[in-house]
């Protein structure tokens, strides 16, 4: 097989490699949570519906608190895998029942947790954070409290078989009555879904390369012993 030919299959096997990492939603068993308002379980936040009456909410103890996602199966590629989360906020009366400070992380046995890589955040209405921090912590203006909101948070891990996630909501002195939440009356916030997607990281190119190389020269061979 000439070069130009392996050239042709090595990109063929690259352009597959890209085509393959497509993002699937990760199916939720569980949540816990170390504090639930009264009728606002944390498990309504993984109950499918967006129901803007229902979802997590932790008055009256609007201090850090944590809940935890559990995933209906190991969930991460070789390569490592890029989580989009997407929280729901939807609670209309009051409203402005939307979280300020948060942290999200990952596990593979539920008892250390990783913070997550290049984390981003996006929101709709659109709003830009005060600070991402090193490790992931997400702050938003105290000042600015949208009616409604969905957030958009993406992160890496280079783990394979995560089993869970957990949301730390975080107190901030720039927060109403210094947060979690951003409800102007008490610093709550009422989480309505939490949803999770899982898009696994492609194999490095030079990996690829590799196989399509190994692949172009069985070819090779082959033709050869025919030839």
């Amino acid at each position: 097989m000439n070069l130009k030919r392996l050239s042709i299959l090595s990109a063929a096997v690259l352009g597959l490699s890209a085509g393959l990492a497509q993002a699937a939603s990760v199916g939720l068993s569980s949540a816990t949570a170390t504090f639930s308002q009264t009728g606002f379980d944390v498990s309504a936040a993984i109950d499918g519906s967006l129901n803007n009456n229902t979802g997590w909410a932790i008055d009256p103890n609007e201090v850090n608190q944590s809940a935890v996602f559990n995933a209906a199966g190991p969930v991460g590629g070789v390569g490592g895998t890029v989580f989009t989360f997407t929280m729901s906020q939807l609670f209309p009366n009051p409203d402005m029942h939307t979280i300020g400070k948060f942290k999200l992380s990952v596990t593979t046995d539920g008892s250390a947790w990783n913070d997550l890589a290049g984390v981003t955040f996006a929101a709709n209405p659109a709003e830009t954070p005060v600070n991402i921090g090193a490790d992931g912590t997400i702050l938003l203006a105290g000042s600015f409290r949208p009616s409604v909101s969905v957030y958009t948070v993406t992160g890496m891990t280079n783990l394979s078989a995560i089993t869970g996630f957990k949301l730390d909501v975080l107190e901030d002195t720039s927060l109403p009555f210094q947060g979690p939440g951003r409800q102007p009356v008490n610093g709550n916030f009422v989480l309505t879904e939490f949803q999770v997607d899982a898009t696994p990281v492609p194999l490095p190119a030079a990996a690829w390369a590799g196989m399509a190389l190994l692949g172009g020269l069985g070819v090779a061979k082959r033709l050869r012993r025919h030839a």
